[in-house]
C-alpha cells in the first residue's frame, strides 16, 4: 500500500495543529493558500536538498502536457520526479513557470524520513490519508 503526503512551504503559526484541530478547515485552507506564498525553492535546489537525504535517489524529467484548467496555482511543470527502484522513497515536484518549487507530492517515505525533509525544507507536509498536518 502506498502512503501518500504533499508538501508546502510552512506558513506561520500553523505548528502542532492537526485533523482532530476545530479549526481543521482553516488549517486546510491556510495550507491550499500557501501554494502561492513563498516557493519552496528552485527546482535543482529542491532536488539537491532531497538528493542529500537519499543519495540513492535518481531524478528524471517526463515530458507530458497538463490541461490549463488542471494546474494547480499555475503549477505548470510537474515533469521532474525520482525514479530509483525498491522501497527508496518517490518525490514529484510541481513548479511554477518560473523553475520554482510550490509542491512536492511523496510516497514510500517512512514517517522519520519525512520529519527529516519537512526539517531541511521548511515545508508543511498533508498526511493524505489522515488530514495530519506536520510542520518542519
Amino acid at each position: 500500500m502506498s502512503y501518500d503526503y504533499l508538501l508546502v512551504k510552512a506558513p506561520a503559526g500553523l505548528a502542532g495543529t492537526s485533523a482532530t484541530d476545530e479549526n481543521l478547515e482553516a488549517v486546510l485552507m491556510a495550507f491550499a493558500d500557501a501554494f502561492s506564498g513563498e516557493p519552496i525553492g528552485s527546482l535543482d535546489t529542491v532536488k539537491a536538498s532531497l538528493q542529500g537525504l537519499f543519495p540513492s535517489l535518481r531524478w528524471q524529467q517526463q515530458k507530458f502536457e497538463i490541461a490549463p484548467h488542471l494546474l494547480v496555482a499555475e503549477l505548470g511543470d510537474w515533469s521532474w520526479s525520482s525514479a530509483s527502484e525498491g522501497e527508496v522513497p518517490a518525490f514529484s515536484l510541481g513548479a511554477d513557470a518560473d523553475g520554482q518549487v510550490r509542491i512536492i507530492s511523496a510516497s514510500r517515505v517512512e514517517r522519520s524520513e519525512l520529519e527529516r525533509v519537512a526539517q531541511a525544507l521548511g515545508v508543511m507536509v498533508l498526511d493524505e490519508q489522515t488530514l495530519e498536518i506536520l510542520t518542519g
